[in-house]
């Protein structure tokens, strides 16, 4: 009875004797030093292009255009007539304003004559006065009728596509062109009010349009609105773009990067990070009795960017931290950390080292 017995201890053992030997080899692991590098916080938000000055000149008055001074999207600069309206009817009105007035000029200078000599009452002067001065009122009044037939470009500018001919009876409202303003544009993003510590007027901003693959547009905040909005939390931000190269249109979606708080910073691979609980740690390697122990070590997190998080507290520069097969080891457990070269894949090196 005992000869069986034995025989199936002997079994056992050799089948667990490799077992144990195999729990006593250290875990293999990729390990990755803390590096101490400038890191700036980033911000993103998406943003509208807009004229910095824009307006949709339209008719004041019922009446027919005899002459356009534009052709679509041509720049036009201030004070350029854009649009005539039919005016013969003020332009006799000017004249006969203008005829009037000289009438009484006249009128009024003979009667100061005539007062000067004594020959004329002074209530008759003061008639002949009142009399001139309300004859160039009505010029006055007159010129002002005859310039509403003429439109002028308010400022330099581009105009777009004109809705109106010549011949075509237009009334006050109807739209006749739009002019931008488009040698410098504005861009305006929301960014949330918990950011607002990060953005200053006069800060420098990175922006990109679809419209102009792998182009960055440089501009600076010039204006933060006073006013956050009480729904979304956010508020309206507005930068100034140089367009002088005629690139940017009024109204392009962009994509606004900024970056505030330049510092030195130590970084870890992201994949390092493991959370126990309301906190975080990280898996350092240091050497004890002449073996590689894992230490579970608390850290404190900062900014992170893709693949990469800063550490505030817990690490130093220099120190060795695993960043692959921190979930199949404890703390205090026996590791063999293996490095990765610049360029190598550290998943497949992971796998190989494990695979073995």
């Amino acid at each position: 009875m005992l000869k069986p017995m034995s025989l199936l201890l002997s079994g056992l053992l050799w089948l667990v004797l490799p077992m144990l030997a195999m729990a006593r080899q250290p875990t293999g692991v990729i390990v990755e030093s803390v590096q101490s590098e400038t890191f700036v916080d980033r911000l993103e938000a998406v943003g509208t292009l807009r004229a910095n000055e824009s307006v949709t000149i339209s008719a004041i008055v019922t009446e027919q255009v005899s002459y356009i001074g534009f052709d679509d999207g041509e720049r036009v600069t201030r004070g350029q007539v854009l649009v005539r309206f039919e005016a013969r009817e003020e332009g006799a009105r000017i004249e006969e304003a203008k005829t009037s007035e000289r009438i009484a000029r006249e009128e009024m200078d003979r009667a100061q004559r005539l007062y000067d000599r004594g020959a004329l009452s002074e209530s008759v002067l003061q008639t002949r006065r009142r009399d001139l001065a309300l004859a160039e009122s009505q010029v006055q009044t007159a010129s002002v009728q005859g310039s509403d037939r003429v439109i002028r470009a308010p400022f330099d500018g581009v105009v777009g596509l004109r809705q109106i001919s010549v011949g075509a009876t237009v009334r006050p409202g109807d739209p006749i062109v739009r002019i931008d303003q488009v040698d410098t544009l504005n861009l305006d993003f929301p960014i949330p009010e918990t950011r607002l510590p990060a953005i200053a007027e006069g800060q420098t901003i990175m922006a990109r349009a679809s419209a102009r693959p792998g182009q960055d547009f440089e501009g600076t905040i010039t204006t933060l609105d006073s006013f956050i909005d009480p729904v979304t939390r956010s508020v309206l931000v507005r930068a100034e773009l140089d367009n002088s190269d005629g690139l940017l249109r009024p109204g392009m979606l962009m994509t606004v990067e900024i970056e505030s708080a330049p510092r030195q910073a130590l970084l870890i691979n992201e994949g390092a990070i493991v959370p126990f609980g309301e906190t975080v740690s990280v898996y350092k390697v240091t050497r004890r009795n002449g073996q590689e122990i894992a230490e579970r070590t608390l850290v404190q997190l900062g900014t992170r960017r893709p693949g990469q998080v800063e550490i505030i507290s817990g690490v130093s520069a220099g120190d060795l931290i695993i960043t692959h097969g921190t979930m199949k080891i404890s703390d205090g457990q026996a590791v063999r950390s293996v490095t990765v070269q610049p360029g190598e894949n550290a998943l497949a090196r992971y796998l190989e080292i494990t695979a073995g």
